[in-house]
């Protein structure tokens, strides 16, 4: 058998066979094989083919949420998180860094052992499945400053932003990716156990006081490692990148 041809005209696809006796007509239909047009088996195909031929504009391709835009043009390096009644009805993790988003969720590979022990610390089953707790206090401290759901959520430090495709919520209490607490405990002198309690308690303050694992043994005072609360200087980050971070402020000598 012969190859075929392809023809095209506009968006159609056309393939019409060189065979004699196979294709879209009798043998004798033409001296060399083609079907002569318009013969109404080879019409059949050509609107078959310009039917499900797929051919939509390239807005239609690539769809980005509204929410997903608001969160990415904030100034600061925040971070998101996404929950859900069971796994579709949610921004599954991993899938917001295809966006430019930080999650604090992640799976398989990308996880990192000490971050993957503190946010399942922070999760319960409330909704149908384990995700992070959105009233726990340390989501503060993790820079969670957007909620992307589809639940109702009453949360009052989770202020609601109207206009978007489905619940988008701001952290009202979240805290900037770094500052100064006032009170440093050197989490080296309390159990693994006990440290991470405390930090993904409900009443944990994450503006307050810092639990540290690996500080300075010189800055550390007191059975607990404590430091005297002082007036906190003022920190920004000036710039963020992805393997640097350059913080910007009133930096006390070995702080």
């Amino acid at each position: 058998m012969a190859p075929s041809t392809l023809v095209q005209a506009g968006r159609c696809l056309l393939f019409v066979n060189r065979d004699r006796g196979a294709g879209c007509g009798p043998p004798e239909a033409s001296a060399d094989g083609l079907c002569p047009a318009p013969h109404r088996h080879c019409g059949r195909y050509v609107r078959l083919v310009a039917r499900f031929t797929p051919f939509v504009e390239h807005k239609y391709l690539e769809v980005t949420l509204r929410a997903v835009e608001r969160m990415k043009q904030d100034p600061e390096p925040t971070r998101m998180l996404s929950v859900g009644p069971d796994a579709l009805n949610r921004m599954p993790p991993n899938t917001p860094m295809l966006f430019g988003l930080q999650d604090i969720q992640c799976s398989d590979s990308l996880e990192i052992g000490r971050s993957r022990r503190l946010v399942t610390a922070l999760c319960t089953e409330e909704l149908g499945f384990s995700q992070p707790d959105v009233r726990k206090p340390a989501l503060d401290l993790m820079g969670v400053k957007y909620l992307l759901t589809p639940a109702s959520i009453t949360e009052p430090r989770w202020k609601l932003l109207p206009g978007y495709e489905t619940n988008l919520y701001e952290s009202t209490t979240v805290l900037p990716r770094v500052f100064c607490p006032e009170t440093v405990v050197d989490a080296r002198q309390m159990a693994p156990e006990a440290a991470l309690k405390a930090v993904s308690g409900d009443d944990f303050a994450p503006a307050r006081v810092a639990y540290v694992n690996g500080m300075d043994d010189r800055s550390a005072t007191g059975d607990l490692g404590i430091v005297p609360a002082q007036p906190a200087p003022q920190v920004h980050v000036s710039r963020y990148e992805t393997n640097s971070v350059e913080i910007t402020g009133d930096i006390p000598v070995g702080g």
